[in-house]
């Protein structure tokens, strides 16, 4: 979430051989009761000519039962997780909370200490499904829910990209998206959504976001080999 996956799945929805749902997130695996799964591939009814059916639901990377379920259902999905600087994709969570009415503009330290407490708390109970907390930290917990993705699937069902390195490189990160598709490079635009700008002047909420994230991201890069330079800085 807040990790550029809209921009990629617009981009990715000009190439022939995917087939892209209008409805990018379809929210269908990550329900405590699934619904029929003839409403799930209603979505894709009009795509079975394409190689690559394509939806984009950020909640299934947070919840490690949804990956689960996704084994369950197909070994051979090929599974793209994005990432980008944790600190900024908590600030942009909650500048989305803010304005939405979520939580106050002037609480932004507070609704990270109220989170921090319920994750503690369910963490004590060793409670799976924390979809009710807003994420700000767990959500940044990129090594861990890439390592709970191939608990379940083979090493190379998983790529993985940044954000900043997407903008930055896109035909690089395309075409590395397309090698691990097994698909010709195409031309595109990069139809980049930019985020909400972080406007929360709390520094004490940034600078506990900042050493937060600090052991995740090292922890990051030794596992992954993720550069994170530009993320510590």
């Amino acid at each position: 979430m807040k990790c550029g996956t809209t921009t990629l799945h617009r981009t990715l929805s000009q190439h022939p051989d995917i087939f892209a749902t209008r409805k990018k997130e379809l929210h269908y695996w990550d329900y405590r009761k699934l619904k029929p799964i003839e409403e799930y591939h209603a979505y894709f009814a009009n795509g079975l000519d394409y190689r690559h059916p394509l939806e984009s639901t950020p909640m299934y990377a947070y919840l490690p039962q949804v990956i689960k379920r996704l084994s369950r259902y197909n070994k051979n999905l090929k599974l793209i997780y994005m990432m980008r600087d944790p600190v900024k994709r908590a600030l942009s969570h909650l500048n989305q909370n803010i304005s939405r009415g979520k939580v106050p503009a002037f609480d932004n330290m507070l609704s990270l200490e109220i989170e921090m407490y319920d994750m503690k708390r369910l963490w004590r109970k060793r409670a799976w499904r924390r979809k009710f907390l807003m994420g700000y930290y767990l959500r940044g917990h990129y090594c861990e829910q890439m390592q709970t993705i191939l608990k379940y699937f083979p090493k190379n069902a998983l790529h993985y990209l940044r954000l900043e390195d997407l903008i930055k490189n896109p035909t690089t990160e395309i075409k590395n998206i397309c090698d691990f598709l097994e698909i010709e490079t195409f031309k595109f635009d990069l139809l980049h959504e930019n985020s909400r700008p972080h406007e929360t002047r709390d520094q004490q909420a940034i600078e506990q976001l900042t050493e937060y994230f600090r052991p995740h991201n090292q922890k990051l890069h030794r596992t992954f080999g993720v550069q994170i330079d530009d993320w510590l800085n």
